[in-house]
C-alpha cells in the first residue's frame, strides 16, 4: 500500500500539493479524493488524472484548521480498478477572524480579508412546505431542508490593493469562502452573491479601509475543472524557451517545481 506525500502551504493561498511518487505497475489513471469532517469528495481536477509512473495534484481549496486527508483510486488502461491507496492527513493553517475569498475556478484569485463582527453568526435554512386541510385535519407536506440562505458575509479590506483583489473576486457571482473552524459555517462555503456592496470607511479622508456588507446563499459544490490554471503552460515556456533550457529530469519533477510566474 502506498500513500500520498502532502505538501501544505498557506501562501500565496491555502493549498495542498498531493504527490504520488509511486503507483502500482500498470497504473494509467487515478481519481483523487479529499476527506474532512463527514465529507468525502473528489478533488477539483482530480478525476481520471494521468498517473503512469506517479503524479502530483494540487488542491487549491482545502478546509482550514481541521484535519484533511487525501487518497486515490488507481486504474489500468482498460479502466479496471487496481485498488485504493493509503491516506495521508494534513492541517492547513487558518487565522481566527480572517477569511479567504476566491473564485474556485481561478485559484490565483484568492484573497485573505478581516471579517466583521456579524460574519456568519446567524445561520438560516428553510424547508418547503404545503399546508392542507383534509376532513377537518390540518396536515403539512414537507420537502428536504435546504442549504444556508441570507448568510451575512461582512468583510473588510485594510488596503486599496487588497480591496482591488477582493473586487476582482466579487466580479464573479459564485465564490468560495473559507474560515477558521471556530466559525459555525461549513469549512468550505460555496455561495452565490446576487448583490455586492462596498462602503467607504475612511478612504475619502486619506485612509484605505473599505467595508463589504455582503450577503450570499449557500450552493452545492460542483466538480467543474479549474478554468484559469495557477501555473500555465506559457509560464514554463517563458522560463524555458527550449527543451534544452529546462532543468527538469522528468515530467513529474516539472509539475512539483514550477517556475515563478
Amino acid at each position: 500500500m502506498f500513500e500520498p506525500v502532502l505538501v501544505g502551504s498557506v501562501r500565496p493561498s491555502p493549498r495542498v500539493r498531493i504527490d504520488f511518487d509511486s503507483v502500482p505497475l500498470g497504473t494509467v489513471r487515478a481519481d483523487v479524493f479529499v476527506s474532512y469532517a463527514r465529507v468525502v469528495a473528489l478533488v477539483r481536477d482530480g478525476l481520471q488524472v494521468f498517473a503512469a509512473g506517479g503524479f502530483t495534484l494540487t488542491d487549491f481549496e482545502p478546509p482550514l484548521g481541521i484535519p484533511v486527508s487525501y487518497h486515490a483510486e488507481v486504474f489500468d488502461s482498460s479502466g479496471a480498478s487496481l485498488g485504493v491507496t493509503g491516506s495521508s492527513t494534513v492541517v492547513v493553517w487558518g487565522e481566527l477572524g480572517y477569511g479567504w475569498f476566491s473564485d474556485p475556478l481561478n485559484p490565483s484569485s484568492a484573497v485573505e480579508v478581516p471579517l466583521g463582527g456579524d460574519f456568519g453568526v446567524a445561520l438560516e435554512r428553510s424547508t418547503p412546505m404545503q399546508r392542507h386541510v383534509v376532513s377537518g385535519r390540518t396536515v403539512f407536506l414537507a420537502g428536504s431542508r435546504g442549504l444556508l440562505e441570507g448568510i451575512d458575509l461582512f468583510a473588510k479590506t485594510d488596503t486599496l490593493a487588497q480591496a482591488d483583489k477582493l473586487r476582482d473576486v466579487l466580479a464573479q457571482p459564485f465564490l468560495l469562502v473559507r474560515t477558521h473552524p471556530r466559525s459555525l459555517l461549513p469549512p468550505l462555503l460555496y455561495v452565490a452573491l446576487s448583490q455586492t456592496a462596498e462602503v467607504d470607511a475612511d478612504v475619502q479622508w486619506g485612509g484605505e479601509r473599505i467595508d463589504w456588507p455582503l450577503v450570499g446563499d449557500e450552493m452545492t459544490r460542483t466538480n467543474t475543472p479549474v478554468a484559469v490554471p495557477a501555473v500555465s503552460y506559457q509560464t514554463y515556456m517563458n522560463a524555458y524557451p527550449t527543451y534544452a533550457d529546462a532543468v527538469y529530469v522528468t515530467y513529474l519533477d516539472a509539475m512539483k517545481n514550477p517556475p515563478e510566474a
